[in-house]
């Protein structure tokens, strides 16, 4: 408690950052730190490295390091493990470089920017986002994650593109999606409110902007539900003022459940014996080939007396 001019006691708030280490997919509690204060010119990731190195190093895990990688700016931190020393050499050792990297680059970035940002018309953007890093991929991996990013890019449809346009900042995207809707309309006041198809529109993969994420070709393009009650003068008015979308999460509770039960689901094939259980009559299975550590970081606010 810090006292005022007045002799009026207040509590001081003192902010920790607390990094605690997870084993995958069993999500077992191995340890936490808090990492020392950088001193310039390096970066506050590498006192995260030397801390989670020195964990490594306690649990004797550091001839099977793969890769040591920030976050930034994400608030997640992670490194992966494949024992080499259980046989994993070659091309399987290269498969699993690239999955692990996979995660780091795509996976977790993807997953915390929805976690951030899960309001009803980010959805398009961080399709945007799942585009330009998968355009980093080696060409394989690109080859063989676009039919899933096709067929799952649900808010790619014109409706939430739309949407999201007019909640832009950006006067031309704003301008572009009110043009869109007023050529739907036609000579029409109000929007159509008629039951209409959900289809997945196809992917321009090579777009680096929300107006060229799909096609506007007349019979692909739906005007929101949202806006369909609004006037031709309303829909104008968002040229001046961006449109203030509906508090609609795109990321709920129900999803966090999916998540665990396909993290339980994971572990409980982890080990040889339980794999053999799952895949009777397969051979000898292979062993766990790979020791994913999570890191997650926890700002951690508390009163303390002075």
């Amino acid at each position: 408690m810090v006292p005022d001019s007045y002799g009026k006691l207040h509590p001081r708030l003192i902010r920790e950052e607390h990094v605690s280490v997870t084993e995958e997919p069993s999500g077992r509690y191995l340890w936490h730190f808090v990492p020392e204060d950088p001193v310039p010119p390096e970066k506050p990731a590498f006192k995260v490295a030397q801390a989670l190195y020195d964990l490594l190093v306690t649990y004797d895990s550091t001839d099977s390091l793969i890769v040591l990688q920030d976050g930034s700016p994400q608030p997640s931190r992670s490194c992966t493990c494949g024992p080499e020393r259980n046989g994993l050499t070659g091309k399987e050792l290269n498969t699993l470089e690239i999955l692990v990297k996979y995660c780091l680059q795509v996976y977790f970035k993807l997953y915390y920017d929805i976690k951030v940002h899960h309001r009803l018309e980010d959805g398009p953007k961080h399709i945007l986002t799942q585009l330009r890093v998968m355009r980093s991929q080696p060409k394989k991996v690109q080859t063989a994650v676009t039919f899933y990013v096709r067929t799952r890019a649900w808010f790619a449809h014109s409706e939430c593109v739309l949407l999201s346009l007019m909640a832009s900042q950006s006067e031309d995207d704003r301008r572009f999606a009110v043009t869109q809707i007023l050529k739907l309309r036609a000579s029409e006041e109000y929007g159509d409110t008629s039951v209409r198809p959900r289809i997945t529109p196809k992917l321009n993969l090579s777009t680096t902007s929300l107006q060229t994420l799909i096609s506007w070709q007349p019979g692909q393009v739906h005007e929101p539900a949202f806006t369909c009650s609004l006037s031709g003068d309303q829909i104008k008015e968002i040229l001046v003022k961006p449109y203030e979308v509906p508090e609609f999460s795109i990321h709920i509770q129900s999803t966090e459940r999916v998540v665990k039960q396909v993290t339980e689901a994971a572990a409980a094939v982890v080990g040889q014996q339980a794999r053999e259980r799952v895949h009777p009559g397969s051979g000898p299975p292979p062993g766990d080939h790979a020791l994913l550590f999570g890191l997650r970081r926890t700002l951690w606010t508390r009163s303390r007396p002075t």
